[in-house]
């Protein structure tokens, strides 16, 4: 072999042999160590170079980004892909360019100065955390990170934050690029959204330069009910004969931590829609005291019965007042109620009859009054249990009547505001403890 050829190979082998090392030792500090990109290399990320291995067109084509979008981009740094999304979205449109560092942010200000982008108009800089996003709940069509997402070090908290921002349907997209420190394989940042709650929709590109892109699931991805409201009369009047046994153990706990969180107070007047054999309403007669007053609600004439002795026989029959009917026309009067409370039941109610029984719920509740839902729940991923579960009750409906629902989306959605909110578990299956106020 020849001198100048060995020579060639030791120094592109030395070279290689570097960048291996180099990738290795900052991958092994990052997982340790998490910090955004600094300032100081902003010009290098903004960058034709990187623009030719990382295309903006790519990345525009693959997050699903089009024309009048309300855009988020977190991790805007000095504006690499800002100003293509930016003509992108268009005249209608509007990208929120947020960044965490105010030297990014400044960098970012400058470039929009230039001639080449006095045409630009739509870009908004933000200067805050990717935990703490300055937009109001249900706001924005789509949130996208380009190289971003490994380096927030609790990245559940801020997935759970763009959830609040995105409207149903909304889209996150979130990208990777090899040769990046905080790079993560495909499949781990699939299942990151997932757990989340969010919908796998596809993984656009190759191992080396990738995107991910989710949807926010809204309701259209809740399994509907096919059994028939004379259906589920007569399967809770068969039911009730054993409901204690069953409410017992599978949903007592979950039952006393929503009562506790929606501070029922004395004097108050509160409605339970779904009663069943009457265990919480009994806790609701206690906590509003002498001065209160307890309503429920229920479809099945069988559970109102057995109710009705257990009140008599715990002395509250002179505070209660129980009725037998559909809650989809809850027959009060607007603003009467200070506290509503539902225990896996809003997830028995059809697809499209959630967002009509929160409508009248609204409507029953005071100003400032509370709603406090336990239920089962869609939102803590696509576990293997909630398939089996799912496929169940899709085989058998009029068994397994009730299915799991996004808890949360669906009563901001409705137009309350969450005050508190808990993911918890029944043996396996997944469920959300959700207060909502009345705005």
């Amino acid at each position: 072999m020849a001198p100048f050829l060995k020579i060639i190979l030791i120094m592109l082998g030395s070279t290689i042999g570097t960048i291996i090392l180099y990738q290795i030792i900052i991958r092994i500090v990052r997982k340790f160590v998490h910090f955004p990109a600094p300032a100081f290399i902003g010009r290098f990320l903004d960058s034709d170079r990187r623009r030719r291995i990382q295309s903006p067109d790519a990345i525009i084509m693959r997050s699903g980004i089009k024309s009048g979008m309300k855009i988020l981009e977190i991790g805007c740094g000095s504006g690499a892909f800002t100003t293509f999304v930016a003509r992108a979205a268009g005249s209608n449109g509007k990208v929120y360019a947020l960044d965490i560092q105010p030297g990014m942010l400044e960098q970012l200000k400058n470039k929009l100065l230039k001639p080449e982008n006095k045409d630009i108009n739509n870009i908004v800089p933000k200067l805050a955390s990717a935990y703490d996003l300055p937009f109001s709940d249900n706001s924005l069509d789509l949130v996208y990170m380009v190289s971003v997402f490994q380096e927030i070090p609790d990245t559940v908290k801020a997935l759970e934050e763009i959830k609040r921002v995105l409207k149903p349907g909304g889209i996150l997209a979130i990208s990777e690029f090899f040769i990046d420190p905080d790079y993560p394989l495909r499949s781990t940042t699939v299942k990151q959204g997932e757990q989340a709650g969010f919908k796998f929709d596809g993984v656009f590109g190759n191992f080396w330069n990738y995107t991910v892109r989710f949807i926010l699931q809204c309701y259209s991805d809740i399994l509907p009910v096919s059994r028939s409201k004379k259906e589920a009369r007569e399967s809770y009047d068969r039911l009730s004969r054993f409901y204690d046994y069953t409410e017992g153990i599978f949903e007592k706990k979950s039952i006393n931590i929503a009562l506790e969180h929606l501070n029922i107070k004395e004097g108050e007047e509160v409605l339970e829609i779904g009663f069943g054999t009457g265990n919480a309403l009994i806790k609701i007669a206690k906590c509003i005291g002498k001065s209160g007053f307890a309503h429920g609600v229920d479809i099945s004439p069988k559970m109102l019965e057995r109710t009705n002795r257990k009140i008599n026989k715990s002395g509250f029959s002179d505070r209660t007042e129980l009725i037998c009917r559909d809650a989809l026309k809850l027959p009060y009067p607007d603003k009467k109620f200070n506290a509503v409370f539902l225990s896996f039941t809003l997830e028995l109610f059809d697809t499209p009859e959630i967002p009509k029984i929160l409508k009248e719920i609204k409507r029953v509740l005071k100003p400032g009054g509370r709603l406090g839902v336990a239920g089962l729940s869609k939102d803590n991923g696509r576990s293997l249990f909630l398939r089996i579960y799912e496929w169940a009750h899709t085989k058998f409906p009029r068994s397994i009547d009730c299915r799991p629902i996004f808890v949360a989306y669906s009563l901001e959605n409705a137009g309350f505001d969450i005050i508190y909110r808990k993911k918890a578990k029944i043996f396996f299956a997944p469920l959300e403890i959700v207060i909502g106020l009345n705005k």
